[in-house]
């Protein structure tokens, strides 16, 4: 995860914008089936970016398991002078 927050961060143009739609928690495949590695994503995006907005998915555009276990977030990657 760390890397490919990372290379975002390197193309990304300052004040450039980013959408990310994710769960609050991760689940990767394991010999036990799905499981939460417990790696923070939100976190690891704000190391790199400015949260400008977080929403919860709507209902309407998913079913309710998922938009209670999801959002949507709007990042900016900060001016170079900043």
């Amino acid at each position: 995860m760390e890397e490919t927050v990372n290379l975002i961060a390197r193309v990304l143009e300052p004040g450039g914008r980013l959408y990310v739609v994710n769960g609050d928690c991760r689940c990767v495949p394991t010999n036990l089936g799905y499981q939460d590695d417990l790696r923070d994503t939100w976190a690891e995006l704000r190391k790199h970016f400015t949260e400008l907005a977080q929403e919860s998915l709507s209902v309407e555009a998913t079913f309710q398991a998922l938009a209670s276990m999801s959002k949507i977030c709007l990042y900016e990657k900060p001016p170079m002078d900043a």
